[in-house]
């Protein structure tokens, strides 16, 4: 798994401060991944589980709680008021009247809270309006360059590798300008299946941009 650093130091930096933390982007851009990855650093600096709460809206198990109202009774019974209590709310844009709900969790001092979701949906609603002066937003990308290099499963590179044995940087750096940085296409390229990469970009351009368009049309 590729660490993303770059948004793990700024998660870092803004812990604890008192801002609801809205992580936007492209879908399949590794949102998801990233919340988890700094969900297994709060546990190491000595959080305890139960004071983090993730929830992923997509999951259909979570579909009784698609409800800003439902959802708020379903956190408040979870958290210990007595503590610094972190909140994940993954693909928030799924809840109805989210924007109700966010704010209503930021106004509780032992709620850290975490949102994610894509641009399109942030941008159309009242979210920047609602919450004016109370969140920071932190977008997230596609893999760098750097960080698609470190997740090749072939980690010794060198522009005159012995391809026998992997690519040098240089073909690995034409499939990145072929392919894009999208965490799904490097595990594909990892796992030898190129012929594969195509058909997945073209389920991502419908979901992302076409689909978007004719939304909005």
């Amino acid at each position: 798994m590729v660490k993303r650093e770059k948004y793990l130091e700024k998660l870092r930096n803004l812990r604890d401060f008192n801002l609801i933390k809205v992580i936007t982007g492209i879908r399949r851009a590794g949102k998801s991944t990233l919340i988890k990855q700094f969900q297994e650093e709060l546990l190491v600096s000595g959080v305890k589980a139960k004071n983090i709460i993730y929830l992923n809206l997509e999951e259909l198990e979570n579909a009784p709680l698609l409800n800003a109202y439902v959802l708020n009774d379903y956190i408040m019974k979870m958290v210990d008021k007595k503590q610094k209590n972190y909140v994940f709310l993954d693909e928030i844009q799924m809840v109805s009247e989210f924007e109700r709900l966010v704010d209503s969790l930021f106004v509780k001092d032992f709620i850290d809270l975490y949102i994610t979701g894509s641009n399109a949906y942030f941008l159309s609603s009242d979210l920047a309006t609602l919450l004016t002066g109370r969140y920071i937003e932190i977008p997230v990308m596609p893999f760098s360059f750097a960080e698609f290099v470190s997740g090749y499963e072939c980690n010794t590179f060198d522009d005159t590798f012995d391809h026998t044995f992997g690519k040098s940087k240089i073909e690995i750096f034409t499939d990145y300008l072929t392919y894009g940085g999208f965490p799904a296409v490097l595990n594909l390229l990892n796992a030898g299946k190129v012929n594969d990469i195509k058909n997945y970009l073209s389920s991502v351009y419908k979901n992302n941009i076409r689909k978007r368009y004719y939304e909005t049309e």
